[in-house]
């Protein structure tokens, strides 16, 4: 599964503007970036990766850090989050058997990395989230619903549901809307009356409700979609309220004591289906 944090900035958080408008440009310097996305049920792991100036070549594979001293207190516990476990460059996780995430408790991150400041964070993991269906529902009315767990949706045909699991426990949701069609991205939206520059990625946040209607906002290619629904904390609610999806000058509130991204603990599921656009006009 791709990185949220990378697919929520769209790289924009591993740019840093060396100015603004008029004013005098102001020196770089270079900033950790953490994808400190923890899952509810799912072991340790956080991705580091660095800031490049706006006008410099970005290449995933050179922005990662590597050789960074991890780790995450869990209520006393100590875990060493390596490379080794991972296998993966810049990716950092505690063996696979050691912890998995657990919703209620409460995670302290500490990263120090030569050449950076020493890093911290803390989170109180959120309560699980699990999706109880999806459904295709009549505009008019969402509580008829025409198929249960849909294949297709059409674009300007009937709505698509989205049921979760009740919790007055969680603070807030939030909902990543994303294109998988990686041929698509650049090119003009190919559905709707505004075929402008598309966008693959789109994200809704609220703070109140188990259930949303999802009509044609948020949908801008046909073709193979994934919608992630989170139960948040408030720290990664804060992150996902002020995150602006491909907006190079973004910068999302962080719980970090330095540097940019988010460390948080969320329940997550996923819906998958196909964006199809048949009808006439």
């Amino acid at each position: 599964m791709k990185s949220t944090l990378s697919i929520l900035t769209a790289l924009a958080a591993l740019f840093f503007m060396i100015s603004c408008d008029d004013e005098a440009p102001s020196p770089y310097t270079e900033q950790i970036v953490v994808d400190g996305f923890l899952y509810i049920g799912s072991p340790l792991q956080v991705k580091l990766a660095h800031t490049v100036p706006f006008d410099q070549a970005y290449y995933p594979d050179s922005v990662r850090v590597t050789g960074a001293e991890v780790r995450v207190v869990v209520e006393g516990d100590t875990f060493a989050l390596t490379e080794e476990n991972s296998g993966i460059p810049g990716t950092y996780s505690a063996p696979a058997d050691s912890h998995l995430v657990q919703s209620g408790k409460t995670y302290y991150l500490m990263i120090m990395n030569s050449g950076y400041p020493d890093l911290t964070a803390t989170c109180v993991a959120a309560p699980d989230l699990h999706l109880i269906g999806g459904y295709r529902v009549t505009r008019d009315n969402s509580d008829i619903i025409v198929e249960t767990n849909p294949d297709t949706i059409e674009y300007g045909g009937d709505y698509l549901r989205l049921d979760w699991n009740e919790d007055p426990t969680v603070f807030a949701y939030a909902l990543l809307i994303e294109n998988l069609e990686t041929e698509k991205y650049g090119e003009d939206c190919d559905i709707g009356d505004d075929n402008g520059p598309g966008s693959y990625v789109s994200l809704w946040t609220y703070r109140f409700g188990y259930s949303l209607e999802i009509g044609e906002v948020g949908y801008c290619y046909t073709g193979r979609y994934q919608i992630r629904v989170f139960s948040c904390d408030f720290d990664s609610w804060n992150y996902f309220n002020t995150t602006v999806p491909q907006d190079f000058e973004n910068r999302p509130v962080t719980n970090l004591s330095s540097g940019m991204g988010i460390f948080c603990a969320v329940g997550c599921d996923t819906f998958s289906f196909a964006l199809t656009d048949s009808m006439e006009n």
